[in-house]
């Protein structure tokens, strides 16, 4: 797990909350980051880190669920992606450089907790390779939705993106 406080000569003892309280723990918090820069920069080593981080809160979640609130949510996260329908990458190719357009509002809203979601212009380079490849179809802004490798047909329809990222859950 991860401490809520630097090392430090001047603490008595250093922190580590497992629990989440009226704010989530740091442990729980590096779960989250961790899985997203993984996603957006395809790193599997910070997945990795992530499942390390989660199997350390294993014992709160038990004892005290109601208190674990981010830690629970991360492994029904892990859960959904075991049936292939859980935390997404999704990439709205939009040249109106809107980052709320309205592709991009309905992918935050609908996306799986866990997703990550973004939106940029044709040619964006960062992001791993998740704009690699990826442009607007009939000039119009183009949504992408993936999961690990596995990356399903391009909408331009934002009205799409339930089917595509809850498909198989009904």
């Amino acid at each position: 797990g991860f401490y809520d406080a630097a090392a430090s000569p001047e603490l008595f003892e250093r922190p580590q909350r497992k629990d989440d309280e009226a704010l989530p723990s740091g442990t729980s918090l590096m779960v989250v980051a961790l899985r997203a820069a993984a996603r957006l920069g395809e790193r599997p080593d910070l997945a990795t880190l992530a499942d390390g981080a989660l199997a350390s809160l294993h014992s709160v979640l038990a004892a005290s669920p109601r208190h674990s609130g981010w830690g629970l949510a991360e492994l029904l996260s892990d859960a959904e992606a075991q049936r292939d329908w859980g935390p997404a990458e999704v990439v709205v190719v939009d040249d109106s450089a809107d980052p709320m357009s309205e592709h991009a509002r309905a992918a935050w809203r609908l996306a799986p907790w866990g997703s990550v979601v973004v939106s940029a212009p044709v040619g964006t380079q960062g992001f791993g390779d998740l704009f690699t490849g990826r442009s607007m179809r009939n000039e119009q802004p183009t949504v992408y939705v993936c999961r690990g490798v596995t990356c399903q047909e391009p909408t331009t329809d934002w009205a799409d993106l339930r089917g595509l990222l809850w498909a198989g859950t009904e």
